[in-house]
């Protein structure tokens, strides 16, 4: 079977340089990867810090909610892009959190390090394809810190107390 030869019709456009000076603004879209770290070193911060042009995707999102479900005052206006979070210094105040994460691979791993310097019982949950990533590494990295660490499949466990840390993955 032979098949047809493909023949591509490309246009052209003339190009015409604007002759004035522009007055302009874009805004150019936030940073998932930036936002998640801003809003980590803002919860570690002591009192509150405003996020402006903050990426508002589903990671970042997955990790505002697991602020707020350990206890931060987070606000979020996606309108206008900003996240205001009011930090306490490195203390994170819920003693027990069951988190969800989705799928986002960048707030696993911020918050399993994050949450080693809590004092409680947690659990760091997401979507049945986060399970199959790998976070040996961290969780090995963590445990030469001093972190009480193990790992097992299907889900992150956090048993912390005193500063030691149990997690499974």
């Amino acid at each position: 079977m032979q098949s047809e030869p493909v023949t591509q019709v490309v246009s052209s456009r003339t190009i015409v340089p604007i002759a004035h000076p522009l007055n302009a603004s874009l805004r150019v879209p936030g940073s998932k990867s930036i936002t998640n770290r801003a809003l980590l070193l803002a919860a570690l911060a002591d009192g509150i810090t405003r996020l402006h042009n903050a990426l508002f995707s589903d990671d970042s999102l997955y990790l505002v909610s697991a602020l707020q479900g350990l206890g931060f005052n987070v606000e979020i206006n996606p309108k206008e892009a900003i996240m205001t979070i009011n930090g306490l210094g490195g203390r994170i105040p819920a003693k027990q959190a069951d988190l969800f994460i989705g799928n986002a691979g960048t707030t696993a791993r911020f918050l399993t390090a994050f949450l080693a310097l809590g004092q409680g019982d947690y659990v760091l949950d997401g979507e049945a394809r986060m399970r199959e990533r790998p976070i040996g590494d961290l969780v090995a990295a963590l445990g030469q810190l001093g972190a009480q660490v193990s790992a097992t499949p299907n889900r992150l466990f956090f048993s912390v107390q005193s500063k030691k840390a149990l997690f499974c993955m």
